[in-house]
């Protein structure tokens, strides 16, 4: 059985603090709110991917996002696989 991870709407803040800074965060938060899914715990780990994929590039964290509005599971193997 695979592990997958749990990732909560804190740990998200918490890496977008760490990645880009607290001043910017508010702004990595709302574009990162703009991948949505219904259930939160998939959302912050889809969210999670895009920020691991993206190397603390803004430009780079619009595309993953981007990708995971279309097909998440790409995202999410990319990151995680």
């Amino acid at each position: 059985m695979d592990f997958i991870p749990q990732y909560t709407r804190a740990d998200v803040k918490r890496e977008a603090d760490r990645l880009f800074g607290k001043p910017s965060s508010a702004g990595i938060m709302k574009l990162l709110d703009e991948y949505e899914c219904e259930h939160e715990g998939g959302r912050a780990r889809v969210q999670m991917a895009c920020m691991k994929l993206c190397e603390g590039q803004i430009e780079k964290l619009k595309h993953f996002i981007a990708q995971a509005r279309k097909d998440f599971r790409d995202v999410l193997y990319w990151a995680e696989y």
